[in-house]
């Protein structure tokens, strides 16, 4: 399966913006998502956005594709380590 993907991230502070777009050849669908997030002391969280055009056409006709909400605490350890818990 070929993929082709192009993205762009953008941090300041702890604030972060991540656009992706992607091309999937086998069944020449396009899909997009975007990111953000932020942190509050060692608390953060960001919030994803897919989505996708009618009929795989590129940003055309836009459609909901899925959203993802990410909520978290880093456990800083020294200045150089911090541990972050995933739950799966």
């Amino acid at each position: 399966m070929a993929l082709v993907s192009v993205f762009a991230t953008a941090a300041v502070s702890a604030a972060s913006l991540d656009i992706r777009t992607e091309y999937k050849h086998t069944n020449e669908q396009h899909a997009t998502r975007i990111k953000m997030g932020d942190s509050i002391g060692n608390f953060y969280y960001s919030g994803e956005l897919k989505f996708k055009g009618e009929d795989g056409a590129f940003l055309k006709d836009l459609q909901n594709n899925g959203w993802e909400l990410d909520l978290g605490y880093r456990f800083k350890i020294n200045d150089n380590w911090t541990i972050q818990p995933v739950c799966l």
